[in-house]
């Protein structure tokens, strides 16, 4: 695109469907090899989104890392989960996102329960 305005248009309208992307192929069952998917699109979500600086809204960026880490912790990888949620965490810890994050931070750690 030659048009800037256009260019950012479709970027953001971009950027708000691979969560959603990502999101629901992370909720719907392990069929097909759909967890390899979701770990793509998340790794991909995260580069762009976590680290460096970034243009992303805050709030996006801060959502990537809460559901990456939910991915994570799904596939019995609490140690990186928790690296993704102390990521969104340090972004604006007093964000209410950031509470989101702690919630599931409390949830996730609880060795008789796990995030579904």
């Amino acid at each position: 695109f030659n048009d800037t305005a256009t260019t950012e248009i479709y970027t953001l309208s971009l950027h708000d469907a691979l969560p959603i992307w990502a999101s629901n192929n992370l909720f719907l069952p392990d069929l097909c090899g759909r967890r390899e998917i979701v770990r793509q699109d998340f790794e991909w979500l995260s580069a762009r989104a976590l680290e460096g600086p970034s243009t992303l809204p805050l709030e996006f960026r801060q959502y990537v890392a809460l559901y990456h880490g939910i991915a994570l912790r799904r596939w019995d990888d609490l140690p990186a989960a928790q690296a993704k949620w102390k990521r969104g965490l340090d972004l604006a810890p007093d964000s209410p996102v950031a509470a989101e994050i702690q919630a599931t931070m409390k949830v996730a750690e609880s060795p008789s329960r796990k995030l579904k």
